[in-house]
């Protein structure tokens, strides 16, 4: 039975704005959506230069950067679709290891090893934003009605990391001449997302169940 969205009361949208932050689940994904997008922006904006440290001249640095893009469209096809209800939370958290082993592997000047941390940041980098979406959406007070309002408050707050992100490894890496503190920082901020997606799961899996009991 379809349903007639034109016809559906809506309180202001100040009113659903506040009412969906005062939302715990919702409010978690908004700080996941910052710390998946300092880490995307932060490490892409500072690939080229972050291989340039390793020892790559500059063309070859340009090319190898380009790995994580190139995995990623493949990525970004196919994980998501393997992301099911009842698995998202658990490949997210698995995306999210993969994210900080990535880091960790860039770190060291090994070229087999680079590439092997570039493959890894390429698998992560379309995936992790598709899924954590997914999820947003099956927030239970948040369903079709308030998808819209919850996904704009999702990238203006995603944004902010999209800033901090290359702002401070640009910051760190003047700090210790290089980028291992801020290669360091971003590894943080992966174990960071993974405490967060259990949180999460334990937080929406009673209410989702609930839900589902009740149809």
């Amino acid at each position: 039975m379809e349903v007639n969205l034109s016809k559906l009361e809506r309180p202001p949208q100040g009113q659903v704005f506040l009412a969906l932050f005062n939302l715990l689940p919702l409010r978690i994904t908004l700080l996941m959506g910052i710390c998946i997008f300092l880490y995307n922006h932060g490490l892409s904006n500072w690939m080229h230069e972050i291989l340039q440290t390793r020892g790559l001249g500059a063309e070859r640095a340009g090319y190898w950067a380009s790995i994580p893009t190139l995995i990623g469209i493949l990525g970004a096809l196919f994980i998501p679709r393997m992301a099911l209800p009842n698995l998202r939370f658990w490949i997210l958290a698995g995306l999210f290891i993969i994210a900080g082993t990535s880091v960790i592997l860039l770190k060291s000047y090994s070229e087999p090893i680079i590439l092997i941390g570039l493959a890894l940041k390429g698998i992560t980098q379309g995936s992790m934003m598709t899924i954590l979406l997914l999820i947003l959406m099956e927030i239970p007070q948040v369903g079709f009605r308030y998808a819209g309002s919850a996904g704009g408050m999702f990238f203006a707050a995603a944004e902010i990391g999209g800033v901090l992100g290359p702002l401070s490894l640009g910051l760190l890496s003047d700090y210790d001449e290089g980028f291992q503190s801020g290669l360091t920082m971003l590894s943080l901020v992966c174990i960071i997302l993974v405490v967060l997606v259990f949180l999460l799961k334990i937080l929406l899996t009673p209410q989702q169940h609930g839900i589902l009991t009740q149809k």
